[in-house]
């Protein structure tokens, strides 16, 4: 039964990495985040001092960013502030982590399977 709940974990895992990874295909979300990340807390219009786009669409950057759980906003008076939060970070570093263990163990079954020709 625990392996049923791994698996489950696993797999919510990986389509919450995959919607996250679909999310920043865009390379004006990447920029924001790595903004973010290089100034710590920012409201929009300080964000858009560093981009060519209208402020609906840094809003609907923002909108996907904080969904996936990579950007957290706080309102203060009329003004939002973003930071990155780490939990959407976290999670890609463990999708990743997976992978290369996965990656990893594959590497090694395979060298033990199949014998080398010198």
């Amino acid at each position: 039964m625990k392996e049923t709940a791994k698996k489950k974990d696993k797999q919510l895992v990986r389509e919450k990495a995959y919607e996250i990874l679909h999310l920043l295909s865009d390379p004006h979300r990447m920029r924001i985040l790595r903004t973010l990340s290089e100034n710590g807390e920012l409201c929009a219009k300080d964000i858009l001092v560093h981009f060519p786009i209208t402020q609906p669409t840094l809003s609907h950057h923002m909108s996907g960013l904080q969904k996936t759980g990579l950007v957290a906003a706080k309102k203060c008076g009329r003004q939002v502030f973003y930071r990155i939060s780490p939990e959407g970070l976290d999670l890609l570093i463990q999708f990743f982590s997976e992978i290369r263990e996965e990656g990893l163990r594959t590497d090694v079954i395979s060298a033990t399977d199949s014998p080398r020709s010198i």
